[in-house]
C-alpha cells in the first residue's frame, strides 16, 4: 500500500518578544475562589474575585488567539481557584459558543483549532455535568478533557474540603475516588483526554508508587508529577535522599506504564532547557475577563503589572514585558552555568529577590531528578502516542512518513541556505508493525530533528528562530 504525503512549505520564522505564535495552552481564569483549603496552595486568599466572563468577551478571545496562529491546536482551560464553582456561567458560554468555536480550524481546514479543558479538584464533577459535556462535544466536535488534581489515596491528604457545618475539615479522597471511577468507566472519552496532576509533598513519598499504579486503573492520558518546591530559596522542602527515592519510584512507575498501559508519565513540567524559561508567556498564558494576558499563574492571580503581556479585548501588546525571553543571554548566572536544564521561576525571583532572573537556589532544585527520570518519561510519551494511534486504527506509518518528510525539508533548507524550501510529493511502502521498533524510530527522528535545528542555529542561518512545521 502506498501512503502519499501532502506537499508543504518549510518556513523559518522569528520568535519575537510578545509573539504568541507558540501558544498551545490558554488558562481562562474564571474565579479565585475554591471549595478546598489545600495546605500548599496560595488560592482563595483575601483577594477580591475576578471580573465575570461573558459570551462576547469569550468570542473576542477566540478571535485574538486565531490571529496569533491559525495552524496549531490550542487547549482552552477553565482555571481558578476551582472553575467548576462557575459551572453555570461556563455552561452558558459554551452553549452559546457552539458555532463560534466550531468555525475555527487549523490551516488544514478540517481539524478544530480549539479544545476545552477544566483544571479542577474533581469534587464538583457530577453526572449531569458530564452528560451535558458529552452531548455538547458530540454536537460540536470539540474535544473535552480535564486536568484532575489528585495527590494521594491516603486519608491524610493535604487536600481538604473547607470547613463544614460541624466545623471539621473533610478529606475528599473517597468522593474523588468515586468520581474518578465514574469518569473512567462511563466517560472514558473524557478520561483519555485528561491528565491526573499530583502535587507531591515529601510526607506522601511513602505511598506515591502505590498511588500512581492505582491511578493506571482510571486510564488517563497522562499522570503528571510535580514535587511542591520552595518559594523561599533558603527553605528547601526536599533533600537529596528524598529526590533519590523519588527518582527510583518514578522510573519504576514509568517502566510499568510502558509495559502495561497507554498512560504517559511526566514530571516537573516547568523545567526546561537552560535559557528558555518555563514556557510562561510563550507556550502558555493566563487570561481574565478584563482582556489581560499574563505569562504566569502567580502574576495573573495578583494581576501584577510587570508580567502583563497583552490585552486581547483592546488588541494591544506591551513591549518589553515579555520577561521569559532572553534570559540565557542577559542573566550572568545563566551564562556561567553548565547545566542543560533548569527551573527558571521568574515570578518567585521577583516576589522574593526583586530580580527577574534565576540567580536563586530554586533554579537547580529538582533538576537532577528531572534529568534522571526524563529518558523513561519520554519513552512513556512515545508509547502512549503509539498506543493511541493503534487504538484509533490510525496508520502509524503515516506519522513516521510525516516526520521523515519534515526532516528532509529541514536538510534541504540547510543545503540550499534558503528559508523556504518545498519538497515534492513522496511515496513509501508500508512495512510490518512492531510497537517497540516504532517507539525507537520516533525517538530517533525527534533527535534528528532537534539536531538539525541546532545545526541551523550554530551555522548562523537563523537567530532565535523556530521551525514553522514543528
Amino acid at each position: 500500500m502506498k501512503a502519499k504525503i501532502q506537499s508543504k512549505i518549510f518556513e523559518l520564522k522569528m520568535l519575537e518578544p510578545n509573539s504568541f505564535s507558540e501558544l498551545n495552552l490558554v488558562s481562562i481564569m474564571v474565579t479565585k475562589k475554591c471549595n478546598m483549603s489545600c495546605s500548599y496552595c496560595p488560592e482563595d486568599t483575601s483577594q477580591d474575585d475576578l471580573v465575570q466572563w461573558n459570551v462576547n468577551i469569550f468570542h473576542k478571545l477566540l478571535k485574538w488567539l486565531y490571529i496569533q496562529n491559525d495552524d496549531t491546536f490550542v487547549a482552552l482551560e477553565f482555571f481558578g481557584g476551582e472553575p467548576l464553582l462557575k459551572w453555570k456561567l461556563i455552561k452558558d458560554i459554551l452553549n452559546k459558543s457552539r458555532e463560534e468555536l466550531s468555525k475555527y480550524k487549523i490551516s488544514n481546514g478540517t481539524t478544530n483549532k480549539f479544545g476545552i479543558s477544566f483544571c479542577t479538584n474533581i469534587t464538583l464533577i457530577n453526572r449531569d455535568m458530564l452528560d451535558w459535556l458529552k452531548s455538547w462535544s458530540d454536537d460540536t466536535g470539540i474535544r473535552v478533557g480535564f486536568s484532575l488534581s489528585f495527590d494521594t489515596f491516603s486519608s491524610d491528604s493535604n487536600r481538604l474540603l473547607k470547613r463544614s457545618r460541624d466545623g471539621d475539615n473533610k478529606s475528599p479522597v473517597m468522593l474523588i475516588s468515586l468520581i474518578m471511577k465514574m469518569l473512567a468507566e462511563e466517560y472514558n472519552v473524557f478520561m483519555r483526554n485528561s491528565t491526573i496532576r499530583i502535587s507531591l509533598t515529601p510526607e506522601h513519598l511513602e505511598t506515591l508508587e502505590e498511588d500512581m499504579i492505582k491511578m493506571f486503573e482510571y486510564d488517563p492520558d497522562c499522570i503528571s508529577l510535580y514535587p511542591v518546591l520552595s518559594i523561599d530559596p533558603d527553605m528547601e522542602k526536599w533533600n537529596d535522599n528524598m529526590f533519590s527515592e523519588l527518582t527510583n519510584i518514578v522510573n519504576n512507575v514509568s517502566r510499568l506504564a510502558i509495559l502495561n498501559t497507554r498512560t504517559n508519565i511526566q514530571t516537573l513540567e516547568y523545567v526546561n532547557k537552560k535559557g528558555f524559561g518555563c514556557g510562561a508567556g510563550v507556550t502558555s498564558v493566563y487570561v481574565n475577563a478584563k482582556g489581560s494576558v499574563y505569562g504566569c499563574f502567580y502574576t495573573a492571580q495578583e494581576e501584577l503589572d510587570y508580567d502583563l503581556l497583552a490585552n486581547f479585548i483592546d488588541v494591544k501588546t506591551f513591549p518589553n514585558k515579555h520577561i521569559t525571553t532572553g534570559v540565557k543571554i542577559e542573566d550572568p548566572k545563566c551564562s556561567s552555568c553548565n547545566r542543560e536544564h533548569c527551573l527558571m521561576c521568574y515570578a518567585n525571583n521577583m516576589n522574593v529577590k526583586g530580580e527577574r532572573f534565576c540567580s536563586a537556589a530554586w533554579c537547580q532544585e529538582g533538576v537532577d531528578f528531572y534529568e534522571e527520570t526524563l529518558p523513561l518519561c519520554d519513552l512513556s510519551v512515545l508509547n502512549s502516542k503509539i498506543a493511541t494511534l493503534e487504538d484509533g486504527n490510525t496508520d502509524i506509518l503515516n506519522s513516521i512518513n510525516s516526520e521523515l518528510y519534515d526532516i528532509s525539508g529541514y536538510i534541504q533548507a540547510i543545503m540550499e541556505n534558503n528559508r523556504l524550501y518545498e519538497l515534492p510529493l513522496v511515496e513509501v511502502e508500508r512495512v510490518s508493525d512492531n510497537r517497540v521498533n516504532w517507539m525507537n524510530t520516533l525517538s530517533d527522528l525527534d533527535l534528528i530533528k532537534d539536531s538539525l535545528k541546532i545545526l541551523m542555529l550554530n551555522n548562523g542561518l537563523i537567530n532565535r528562530k523556530v521551525l514553522n512545521n514543528e
